[in-house]
């Protein structure tokens, strides 16, 4: 077993390694970033189970499920639906 590497070994190595890491730090940027517009459409989706959830304790349940649901389609036609 070598306990050293040899010079072009070692410098073929050294550049995977780095072109791994670019490629992991780009990836990781990509796919961490949420837009405000996603955002918009997670809290209408998420207003809309609650308020149906809600709807037999207060007829208000059923006006917030009416709104939560025009916020949802507010939101697929900002997003392009």
């Amino acid at each position: 077993m070598r306990v050293a590497m040899e010079g072009r070994e070692c410098c073929a190595a050294i550049r995977l390694v780095a072109e791994l890491r670019r490629e992991f730090r780009a990836t990781e940027r990509v796919g961490s970033s949420v837009d405000a517009l996603s955002l918009f459409g997670l809290f209408a989706v998420t207003a809309m189970l609650v308020a149906y959830a809600l709807e037999d304790r207060s007829h208000w349940f059923i006006f917030a499920f009416a709104g939560a649901c025009a916020l949802g389609s507010v939101y697929g036609f900002l997003q392009g639906a």
